[in-house]
């Protein structure tokens, strides 16, 4: 591989040894008695006092480690800096789990909070959709958890990807762990139609695709995630949701009321001032509950935000050509978008050999937009009175398409009135 590759092989390989602890901390915030404080906080509304799990490695020992590290200087140096950074943060957090103000602090670097423009967002959603009747998707045939098992075997069967493993677990959503190259599908849980196809689209569609595009690169970054990842990773699947017309409204007021919590949290309220916060936005018990657990982990967890804040920044720089793509090299960000770009045109790394099937023809549609437009200036070069015959355009049913169909039939009506003042 080229030059800039084999600069960082040795901190990237250094980088992999730290990844099942990267990867394990979610587990290491999950209460061993969340039931039992739920409980006790329903019939109460006593501040629960939850315990963790017991760490198996030294997190002092791991920080030391982390910061001998030395990164070379050049193309890459920002990425695997930020990466380190990162997980001596979340090492710091694991150190002091149960601790608000210590695990805000060290949660806060690695995740950052909401804006007050994000809070005022997701106060809108809220209120734009209150009061409205559940989705009809939310009803009709349920599946069982071994029919949506064969279902995501089959899905990623049909890509054309090997080696990775669909299995029932005991979580309670479907997850996928992406340096195991495992599907999780929680035992006994039902699915209806809707659910399935918006789960095939959110996780095969996005966890899976990127993962193993990552684990074809030539360095391990690509599949263990770039800093921050959950901002793009969640963002762009959400988005992948709303392109597909997948999106409930109850699942955007659930990613809306994540930002609520987090942002009280942040503000230095208890567990039960949000929880009844919540409660007056609109949520049930168990979701409320839900919400106000999930940012209250470990002592103040602001990850949840970023589902919502990450939508809205795919939204603004998908409509950039070129950039979904690019996004699906791996587990990669969009702040190092330019930089990938280079890379990329330096084939320094593999473009991404998998993308969703409904990308595909997004991808034909910019080539077509910028073969057109190649076609159009080299009319305008030559003096060429008659315009040449340009391809036809496929119909694409998708938010997506439709965008890329506008920008191309914008972009023919410029180039023809250029050609009009030219020849």
């Amino acid at each position: 591989m080229g030059s800039v590759v084999e600069k960082y092989k040795e901190i990237d390989e250094k980088l992999r040894e730290h990844k099942k602890f990267s990867a394990g901390i979610l587990k290491l915030l999950e209460p061993v008695n969340l039931s039992e404080e739920k409980e006790k906080f329903m019939r109460t509304g006593e501040e629960p006092k939850f315990k963790y799990p017991f760490v198996l490695f030294n997190p002092r020992d791991t920080i030391k480690r982390l910061c001998e590290l030395k990164v070379p200087e050049g193309e890459l140096h920002e990425i695997y800096a930020n990466k380190i950074e990162e997980l001596i943060n979340l090492a710091y957090i694991i150190l002091h789990r149960g601790e608000r103000n210590e695990v805000l602090e060290y949660s806060t670097k690695v995740y950052g909070k909401p804006s007050p423009a994000l809070v005022r967002e997701a106060l809108n959603i809220m209120k734009n959709t209150a009061g409205k009747r559940p989705s009809p998707t939310r009803y009709g045939k349920k599946y069982d958890c071994r029919y949506a098992k064969t279902l995501f075997e089959e899905t990623i069967r049909n890509y054309g990807i090997k080696g990775w493993i669909v299995e029932l677990s005991r979580k309670t959503l479907v997850t996928v762990m992406p340096l195991e190259k495992k599907v999780l599908v929680p035992y006994g849980r039902e699915f209806t139609t809707y659910e399935l196809r918006r789960l095939v689209v959110h996780e095969v569609g996005v966890h899976v695709l990127r993962a193993e595009n990552g684990h074809n690169q030539p360095l391990h970054i690509f599949a263990s995630g770039f800093p921050n990842n959950t901002e793009t990773e969640e963002g762009l699947a959400v988005y992948m949701e709303k392109a597909t017309k997948l999106l409930e409204r109850e699942r955007l007021r659930n990613y809306a009321g994540r930002v609520i919590a987090v942002d009280m949290v942040v503000k230095g309220y208890t567990f039960s001032e949000t929880f009844s916060k919540l409660k007056e936005l609109g949520f049930n018990d168990d979701d409320a509950f839900t919400l106000t657990f999930r940012a209250f982990r470990g002592g103040a967890f602001t990850k949840d935000y970023l589902y919502l804040k990450g939508l809205l920044e795919i939204e603004r720089i998908a409509k950039r050509r070129g950039v979904l793509k690019l996004l699906y090299l791996g587990r990669v960000t969009y702040p190092y978008l330019e930089t990938l770009q280079n890379l990329l045109e330096n084939r320094e790394i593999k473009a991404p050999f998998y993308m969703p099937k409904g990308m595909r023809s997004l991808a034909r549609a910019e080539n077509l937009l910028k073969h057109a437009e190649t076609l159009i200036r080299r009319v305008i070069r030559r003096s060429i009175k008659s315009l040449p015959e340009l391809p036809k355009l496929e119909v694409i049913d998708s938010e997506v398409g439709r965008k890329i169909t506008h920008d191309l039939r914008a972009a023919l009506r410029k180039w023809r009135a250029t050609l009009r003042t030219r020849v």
